[in-house]
């Protein structure tokens, strides 16, 4: 390999003075994966780049305390470069529904605040420990707060929100999550995740550009208070944490529109798979099952990753289009996989649309069913419908600057 653009994208990423990476954030010059290191922000000349992206994701399904079926997801992304403030934005996105009454609440706030962090990012014992933030609670604005303890193995997220007239509602949100066996599991070989490519092999490993290291402990016991419409929800149940970082917010790797899910069987095994697609008209086309991801992970023991068009096949069955945006997501599909066919659909009601800035996600609880679509529930898990179409159409990011060049192409011999 030829890494004379390695050299020279790193070489061009200079820090200045404001680009000091605060305590208890990573500053990464390296595209290697350790936990517990990783499991902290990655910022630093390696990231510093509108393709960067970074989430810690956390959703459950279960039943509240009178009875009624819930869902939440709560995510806090870090992504791309802002140059009027030094640093990457942070997002929040929020959304909790009440199945039962089919009520959806969402939110999606951008934190332009000044960061507050702290950590030890050195040791890999019992001291090692980081947070992060923008904002406080003392402050009149939108403020979170994200920490980790690997002494306990356990996340603590804060955050308050204010609504909007484009649907956002005020929340707040005050929790835990104890991670618990198997503790944090690569969700594909090594942890590393090829988001996709454009048939020319523009993907880097050096510069994690165009692919991402996806980290997930799928199973967290998450005790979370809730603040929507003037109640508070006391949610308690097992949560799926999920960080995935690298240079991947890139068209040439299809990342602008992609399905996602996660299961737990009630057998007590679990899988997670993602699938890659083009755009047409408002709605997914062209499956790039090339790129296709599974990985099967048995309570007993034992891990199974599959790559590629034969990993497992994905079929639109039925989809639901958003009155508010006009975007089309799936509701229904089937699934050929290592363990055989599933129909899968979403739990509860459609309308459950998260409007971000640069487009929608579609984040849903999920039921997979064995012999045929009104067959038996054998598992439950969330499904992500992700449609970037400001990205995909090119067009430009609001506060962000400074694109890096196209990533590596493969020499051919």
């Amino acid at each position: 390999m030829d890494y004379k653009h390695t050299l020279d994208y790193l070489g061009n990423q200079v820090e200045s003075p404001q680009d000091i990476i605060p305590k208890g954030i990573r500053r990464c010059d390296d595209p290697l994966l350790c936990i517990p290191r990783d499991l902290a922000l990655h910022w630093g000349p390696l990231y510093k780049s509108n393709h960067y992206g970074e989430w810690h994701y956390f959703s459950m399904i279960g039943k509240e305390e009178n009875g009624d079926d819930f869902s939440l997801f709560y995510v806090v992304r870090s992504t791309g470069w802002c140059e009027q403030i030094h640093r990457p934005g942070f997002y929040t996105l929020f959304g909790y529904a009440n199945l039962t009454k089919k009520k959806y609440y969402k939110n999606f706030a951008v934190h332009m605040g000044e960061v507050i962090s702290d950590g030890d990012l050195e040791s890999t014992d019992d001291k090692f420990f980081f947070k992060y933030g923008v904002g406080q609670p003392a402050d009149k604005g939108d403020w979170f707060s994200m920490e980790y303890a690997h002494k306990d193995m356990c996340w603590k997220m804060q955050s308050q929100c204010h609504g909007d007239d484009k649907g956002n509602v005020p929340f707040a949100i005050n929790g835990t999550a104890k991670v618990l066996a198997p503790g944090y599991v690569p969700a594909s070989y090594c942890g590393f995740e090829l988001g996709g490519y454009d048939g020319n092999a523009r993907y880097n490993p050096a510069t994690a550009y165009g692919i991402t290291y996806y980290i997930i402990a799928p199973r967290c016991e998450w005790n979370v208070d809730v603040f929507v419409d003037g109640e508070v929800h006391h949610l308690k149940g097992t949560a799926w944490y999920e960080q995935q970082y690298g240079n991947c917010m890139t068209k040439d790797n299809f990342f602008t529109h992609y399905v996602y899910g996660h299961c737990r069987l009630k057998n007590g095994d679990l899988f997670t798979y993602r699938q890659n697609y083009g755009w047409t008209n408002g709605r997914f086309s062209d499956p790039k099952r090339d790129i296709n991801r599974w990985m099967y992970l048995a309570r007993q023991g034992g891990m199974d990753v599959r790559l590629g068009k034969d990993a497992f096949s994905y079929e639109i069955i039925e989809t639901w289009e958003s009155p508010q945006t006009g975007l089309v997501f799936p509701v229904k599909f089937l699934m050929d996989t290592p363990i055989g066919r599933l129909w899968v659909n979403v739990k509860g009601f459609y309308g459950q649309e998260l409007q971000l800035h640069i487009g929608s996600m579609y984040e849903v609880p999920l039921e997979f069913r064995k012999n045929g679509p009104e067959g038996e529930v054998i598992g439950e898990g969330f499904g992500e419908a992700m449609s970037l179409v400001a990205f995909a159409e090119n067009s430009p990011l609001t506060s962000l600057a400074n694109q890096p060049d196209q990533g590596y192409t493969q020499p051919g011999w």
